[in-house]
C-alpha cells in the first residue's frame, strides 16, 4: 500500500522507490524482529550496484543524441518483414547480454523514428521489439536480473544441480525455440498488417 500510496504523490521527485523501500525495511523489521544491520546485510548490493551503473551508461548515450545516429541510415530500403525480423534478433541478442529494460530504452527511439519518420506498418514492428525484450533476456543468465538472484540465492544455499552451466543451457534452448516461433508468428503478422 505504501508503494502504490508513494507513486501516486511522488512521481516527479524519482524518489518513490527509496522512500518505498525505506519504509518496507522499516515495518519488516519490526514484523520480523530483526535489526537493520541484518535486513541491510542481506540485501544483494552487487546487482543493485551493476544496475544503477547501467542506467547511468544508458542515460548518458540518450542524452548524447544515441537516437540522431540512426537517422541517414536508408531504413526505406528494407522491406516490413526484413526490418522487423532484424529488430526481433537484434534485440534478442542484445537484451541476452544486456538487461532487458535499458535495451528497450535505447530501441524506443529508433522504434518510434521508424514508425513515425519512415513510416512503417507498427504492428510488426512493435511486436518484434517486444518479443525479442522478452525472451532475449533468457539466451544467457547475465540477461535477466531474476537469474542473477536465482544463480546467486542458490550458491548461497547450496542448491545442488543449479548452476550457471544448466541455467545457460535451458534458457538458450527454449529463447532460440521461442525466438523461431516468433518469426514464424511475425510473418503471419506481415501478410495481415504488412
Amino acid at each position: 500500500m505504501a508503494t502504490i500510496t508513494l507513486f501516486a504523490i511522488l512521481p516527479i521527485l524519482y524518489l518513490t522507490a527509496i522512500f518505498s523501500a525505506l519504509i518496507l525495511v522499516i515495518i519488516n523489521q519490526k514484523v520480523n524482529n530483526k535489526n537493520l544491520k541484518d535486513i541491510l546485510g542481506d540485501i544483494e548490493w552487487e546487482i543493485i550496484f551493476f544496475f544503477i551503473a547501467l542506467y547511468i551508461v544508458i542515460g548518458c548515450l540518450l542524452e548524447a543524441g544515441f537516437k540522431d545516429f540512426f537517422i541517414g541510415i536508408p531504413f526505406q530500403t528494407l522491406n516490413i518483414f526484413s526490418l522487423a525480423l532484424m529488430i526481433l534478433l537484434l534485440i534478442s541478442i542484445i537484451s541476452g547480454f544486456v538487461a532487458n529494460t535499458p535495451t528497450a530504452l535505447i530501441f524506443i527511439p529508433i522504434i518510434d523514428l521508424l514508425i513515425e519518420s519512415y513510416g512503417f506498418s507498427p504492428i510488426p514492428l512493435l511486436f518484434g521489439f517486444i518479443i525479442g525484450i522478452n525472451i532475449g533476456g533468457n539466451i544467457i543468465p547475465q540477461g535477466a536480473a531474476c537469474d542473477l538472484m536465482t544463480l546467486k540465492i542458490a550458491q548461497d544455499r547450496g542448491v545442488q544441480n543449479l548452476n550457471y552451466k544448466r541455467l545457460f543451457k535451458m534458457g538458450f534452448i527454449f529463447a532460440v525455440f521461442h525466438i523461431f516461433l516468433s518469426i514464424m508468428y511475425l510473418f503471419i503478422l506481415i501478410l495481415f498488417f504488412g
